[in-house]
């Protein structure tokens, strides 16, 4: 991906108590907290979204526990400066004209530009990446954020229409793939990367009146697959940069070694938090018979990626790669791959395998959510 230098530059303890603030733990997490209230609302909550005193913090975080209160202080401060964490004065058992209380920021613009410039960082300065973007896109506060709803309203706010996107559940496709690629992530939250043309961001309505009439002087409706085209082509570009992400971010993941980056975290405090289209696993081309279950897979032609969910659904993408007239992608020094370089010719398309809802179920069971 084409480098671009994070704004905001984070030392290591801003990078720790970030960490620490986007996670969400058991009963005892919260054993520390300085009032019954504030027990009752962690232990309670679904999210990190807890207001915390800076003693708070410090008891409840195995790693912070070293650290001085002032130290810790000083850190928040820096990141409020930043807008990435909010401060709140809220009164407490021991303090009746209040204390300040911190938690990460849950605006769009805030949480958006935090995510941005946080994993652009990472990317630069932190040699196991992509496996640590991988393990803050599996944290509650990442969950929570990075939902299907928020990713359409990035795609209404790039212009294009809800229409367009719920026909093919553009927005859940999104969602999939960017649990896949921590640096794919990057990519669709930087305004410079992509951008819908202005052909689309129209409803039904407003595609209709482009329609020819027909011979009884009605406009002639839009066949389904009219609609198919239309909604496709403003993100096939992106869908097709995010599949090369994919595959590198899944190979240099690999090559680090370590669990799966998908592996889904069993407690049940963490089991809350999965989206039915929580990601199980991804493989380039197609997951046959054989990969995850006896269910048989349908329809696995021209598939270039997959990705299982545990509601059992499946993504399947093509994308067209091509090494005659090259685009290069990635760095030449480290890896690279060449795509083809003719716009006309680069394209991805992707559809959805509809599964049994047996596996998410079973997966309910197991973790005692039924």
């Amino acid at each position: 991906m084409e480098r671009s230098s994070s704004v905001v530059k984070f030392n290591p303890l801003d990078i720790e108590v970030l960490v620490q603030l986007m996670e969400d733990g058991p009963d005892w997490y919260y054993a520390f907290q300085d009032s019954k209230k504030k027990k009752n609302a962690a232990w309670n909550s679904l999210y990190a979204e807890l207001w915390e005193t800076v003693v708070d913090i410090t008891k409840s975080r195995i790693p912070l526990k070293g650290k001085s209160e002032s130290t810790i202080h000083s850190c928040l401060l820096r990141l409020k400066r930043n807008d990435f964490v909010e401060e709140k004065k809220i009164e407490t058992k021991a303090r009746s004209k209040g204390a300040l209380h911190y938690r990460l920021a849950r605006e769009k613009d805030e949480s958006r530009r935090l995510i941005r410039e946080l994993f652009t960082h990472l990317s630069e300065e932190d040699k196991s990446w992509p496996r640590i973007g991988y393990e803050l896109l599996r944290t509650p506060w990442m969950r929570w954020i990075l939902s299907p709803d928020y990713i359409k309203s990035e795609l209404v706010r790039r212009g294009l229409h809800s229409d367009e996107i719920e026909y093919t559940r553009t927005h859940e496709a999104l969602y999939v793939i960017l649990q896949s690629t921590p640096t794919g992530l990057i990519r669709f939250l930087r305004e410079d990367l992509w951008s819908p043309s202005g052909r689309f961001g129209k409803s039904w309505e407003e595609w209709e009146e482009s329609q020819p009439f027909s011979d009884d002087g009605k406009r002639e409706p839009i066949t389904d697959e009219r609609k198919r085209e239309i909604c496709t082509n403003p993100v096939e570009s992106l869908i097709h940069y995010l599949t090369y992400d994919i595959i590198t971010d899944l190979h240099i993941a690999r090559r680090i070694g370590g669990i799966s980056p998908f592996e889904i975290r069993s407690e049940e405090y963490h089991a809350l938090h999965h989206h039915p289209l929580s990601v199980l696993r991804v493989a380039v081309g197609a997951l046959n018979q054989n990969t995850l279950s006896e269910h048989e897979v349908h329809d696995l032609q021209e598939t270039t990626l997959s990705a299982f969910t545990i509601d059992g659904s499946q993504l399947a993408i093509h994308a067209y790669f091509d090494s005659s007239s090259p685009v290069i992608l990635g760095d030449p020094d480290v890896y690279s791959l060449e795509i083809g370089g003719d716009e006309g010719d680069v394209y991805a398309r992707f559809r959805w395998l509809e599964r049994d809802s047996w596996f998410f179920k079973e997966w309910q069971i197991d973790h005692g959510l039924d």
